[in-house]
């Protein structure tokens, strides 16, 4: 699926209806796909804002009970955005945490244009979530070449 076709969906959309079904549309497109079927699905939103849709959700990796990787596809004002984030969970307490902030450096946000693939963005978005997850590793003194293997394992 291409992003020019939920870009199209979006542009149709005048009621709340509308937006939860362009939300479906878009959690299925990435829940389809082979980089990113195994993650939960957290946070979903679907609205419309200014006669435009507001759609979103995360699908999030949780790395340990410290680092969360966040991977979140939006659509807003006519534009699809993913966003890349690994965080720090403040309180060590997962996804139950309570108080988090992005990791210095380990926060992308990749602007789709309308050729794009889904599954091209999710294959950007996991290789983006694994780089950030080897250099996690590499801070306690792994070796690239190991953490960046490691890192890929667990994905």
């Amino acid at each position: 699926m291409k992003v020019k076709f939920l870009l199209a969906k979006a542009a149709k959309c005048k009621t709340e209806a509308d937006a939860n079904s362009l939300l479906e549309t878009l959690a299925t497109a990435f829940s389809s796909t082979r980089q990113l079927a195994h993650l939960p699905q957290y946070n979903e939103e679907a609205y419309m804002e200014e006669n435009q849709p507001f759609v979103r959700f995360e699908l999030n990796k949780e790395i340990s009970e410290h680092y969360i990787t966040m991977i979140r596809p939006e659509i807003r004002d006519g534009k699809f955005v993913l966003v890349v984030v690994t965080n720090h969970m403040l309180d060590g307490l997962g996804m139950s945490s309570k108080s988090w902030e992005a990791e210095e450096g380990m926060d992308d946000v990749i602007e789709a244009d309308d050729s794009r693939t889904i599954a091209d963005l999710a294959k950007r978005a996991r290789e983006i979530a694994i780089a950030n997850h080897a250099q996690l590793i590499e801070r306690v003194g792994v070796a690239h070449t190991l953490a960046l293997a490691v890192a890929k394992k667990s994905w």
